[in-house]
């Protein structure tokens, strides 16, 4: 494949979660990074910093210590035709880790050529490639299927050179709400120290609607959908606190992982209402 080197990164143990492996928000700080770095190398114009949606797909786990390699390029052809693709891979192996498809439209300017039958790993599985709609969740909110699982304030030093929030200081949101959801459900931090589970996102979709500066203050509210025998979506709609405006959308394709053999397990039945 023709791609070129957009990031190197190293996995700190402070950015490991419980699992003992790479935070997924780091993942997300990668993917904008190599994008931007792409663009710094190669763009014939303008560079446009904010993706409008990163589908990102996690296909290794990645612990302390592991070395990584981003390399970058414009997919041809195929429903994502002229978007980039950013594959991150254990730089010691050459093991493909997590890849990320980048909602950008590139001209044939650009060069880094990857024809879409050579990236299938990187293609949706889990989640729509569609872009998501916002909803209006007042009514799930009052039938106990939604709930508020965030809100706080946005700081300068989550937001990028042009003042609007970086992609991972979204998703450090979703992954800090995210243990209050599982605990809505029944999937408490007890139910899983006593099975000897993990909680572990295997494909996450954020979509950029509006800019969110430093200052403003932001809820999120969740819901978990799509059930399967082995997985099941989060919902993330992050939004102004004091209008209710969507400002980002999140869906995060979930597993529950064995913390011994490191395989997915069947979702359990309390989780049956959400079929």
């Amino acid at each position: 494949m023709n791609l070129s080197e957009s990031y190197r990164s190293f996995v700190n143990t402070w950015e490991c979660d419980e699992n003992s492996h790479w935070n997924v928000q780091y993942y997300f700080r990668a993917f904008q990074q190599a994008r931007e770095v792409f663009l710094a190398e190669f763009s014939p114009g303008t560079i446009r910093t904010a993706p409008e949606l990163f589908h990102v797909r996690y296909l290794r786990e990645l612990p302390a210590a592991q070395s990584v390699l981003v390399k970058s390029g414009v997919i041809e052809g195929g429903s994502h035709d002229g978007w980039l693709v950013h594959l991150m891979e254990n730089s010691e192996t050459g093991q493909l880790s997590a890849t990320c498809l980048d909602k950008f439209r590139a001209d044939g300017a650009y060069p880094g050529r990857v024809n879409h039958t050579q990236i299938d790993r990187a293609m949706p599985r889990g989640l729509a490639h569609e872009p998501p709609v916002p909803e209006d969740l007042e009514a799930l909110l009052a039938g106990g299927d939604a709930i508020v699982s965030h809100k706080s304030v946005v700081r300068p030093f989550e937001t990028n050179h042009e003042g609007n929030i970086l992609f991972h200081a979204i998703v450090s949101r979703f992954t800090d709400c995210a243990s209050h959801v599982w605990n809505h459900v029944g999937l408490t931090t007890d139910w899983l120290e006593q099975n000897n589970c993990g909680r572990v996102a295997v494909e996450t979709k954020l979509t950029r609607i509006e800019p969110v500066q430093a200052g403003n203050a932001v809820r999120i509210v969740s819901r978990v959908t799509g059930l399967a025998e082995k997985s099941f979506a989060i919902i993330h709609q992050l939004e102004d606190l004091r209008s209710g405006k969507p400002l980002a959308l999140g869906e995060v394709r979930c597993v529950i992982m064995d913390l011994d053999t490191r395989k997915v397990i069947t979702v359990p039945d309390i989780m049956s209402r959400f079929a």
